[in-house]
């Protein structure tokens, strides 16, 4: 999938699932993807980064996708690819993890 918005509003996607695409994201894949949405069950901050290296990051950030999209973090965990491009991954309590590639930033808030 080379999509630069993914969003799923019904999925059944665990955090084994997340991590694998993470996993194909950090290799290369998807290069164009800049937003990733989708509602997980059985969620798993251990499963979701397995072997993944990721920094935890405070602080508001305001994030719009190309299309218009916006989302406010206020902490995340934050991946870089090889070629320093980097990610956020924010988990809400509704079930839905977001990928927000970056530099669509709006401001630090």
């Amino acid at each position: 999938m080379d999509g630069r918005e993914i969003m799923m509003f019904k999925s059944s996607l665990t955090s084994n699932n997340i991590d694998t695409f993470l996993k194909h994201w950090l290799a290369g894949g998807s290069p164009r993807l800049k937003l990733f949405s989708a509602k997980t069950i059985n969620f798993d901050l251990d499963a979701l980064f397995a072997d993944i290296n990721v920094v935890f990051v405070e602080g508001l950030r305001q994030y719009t996708s190309p299309f218009q999209i916006k989302y406010r973090f206020s902490f995340g965990y934050d991946l870089r690819r090889e070629d320093g491009v980097t990610a956020t991954v924010f988990y809400r309590p509704d079930g839905e993890t977001i990928i927000a590639v970056w530099p669509e930033i709006v401001c630090y808030c």
